[in-house]
């Protein structure tokens, strides 16, 4: 699903098939489904799908995540989807790009847009800071901070979240051109951002992808499945076992049920001596006779 997210957040590749008259170098993606351009219902259609698979993703990841960083991180993905909704119903009202007299600061959407790129470093931050401290609540011994999880794949997200902030950072800072009264190029940048963008989704979606396998799964490993592996994976783990060593001698060892020594006599066994001695018999054992 991520994945999917990645390639539709992409939507101004669509731009190379349909002419919206927009140069790309100097124009805002946002642009494309602005309130009086002719393909707003494509481009914002594309959006609101993207956003909805976020939203979903992160829902169903969420379910998984172990209670801290990592589940904050993704509420912070299903924030960015929602976000991206109200990015898409407070749309542009003109293209500045194309428009003389169009302001580029229009207020309702730059605030939303500000809220969708908070909620991308937030997840970024909380997953790279995810890494380095373990989940509250689920302690894993001889584990050490930043280090995988034994028996379980290490993450992927968090460990190439602090290489890829401040690259995506970088972009999304340089588009604010217009807004300082130096536009040119803050298209390019924003594309490089968005590209960024993309390749944080597939992180994510690796990410999601080895959070649900469950620990010590390997290819090929029958009923060891999610959900599957309590008594299935200890039956598994028995009938591959082998015979158990023998104890050392003079080790203690709890007895049998229904095993008799031969080499020495049960409690309940009858004496080799006459009942009617056994008065005398202790007496003499008590005397040293």
């Amino acid at each position: 699903m991520l994945c999917v997210a990645a390639v539709l957040y992409n939507d101004w590749l669509l731009q190379f098939f349909v002419t919206t008259g927009l140069p790309q170098a100097s124009s805002y993606v946002s642009e494309t489904f602005a309130a009086d351009q002719p393909h707003r219902l494509l481009f914002g259609t594309v959006e609101l799908s993207c956003a909805a698979i976020l939203i979903a993703a992160s829902a169903l990841a969420a379910r998984s995540a172990p209670w801290g960083l990592a589940l904050a991180g993704w509420s912070a993905v299903g924030v960015f989807g929602g976000c991206s909704v109200l990015d898409v119903l407070l749309p542009m009202g003109c293209a500045p790009s194309v428009e003389h007299g169009c302001p580029p600061d229009n207020f309702q959407h730059t605030t939303t847009s500000g809220l969708v790129e908070c909620s991308l470093f937030m997840s970024m931050a909380l997953f790279g800071l995810a890494v380095r401290r373990p989940a509250v609540g689920s302690p894993v011994p001889g584990r050490l901070p930043g280090g995988p999880v034994p028996g379980r794949p290490g993450p992927v997200a968090g460990r190439w979240a602090p290489y890829l902030m401040p690259v995506s950072m970088a972009s999304a800072i340089a588009t604010v051109g217009p807004y300082l009264g130096h536009p040119g190029g803050q298209g390019i940048a924003q594309r490089i951002h968005l590209v960024s963008v993309a390749v944080w989704f597939v992180l994510l979606a690796v990410e999601a992808r080895r959070a649900g396998s469950p620990p010590g799964r390997r290819e090929g490993d029958p009923g060891r499945g999610p959900g599957r592996g309590g008594r299935e994976g200890v039956r598994a783990a028995l009938a591959g076992a082998g015979p158990l060593a023998p104890p050392l001698p003079g080790a203690p060892h709890a007895p049998v049920p229904g095993y008799t020594n031969p080499d020495r006599p049960s409690r309940t066994s009858r004496p080799p001596w006459p009942s009617s001695d056994s008065g005398g018999r202790r007496g003499r054992i008590r005397d040293g006779q």
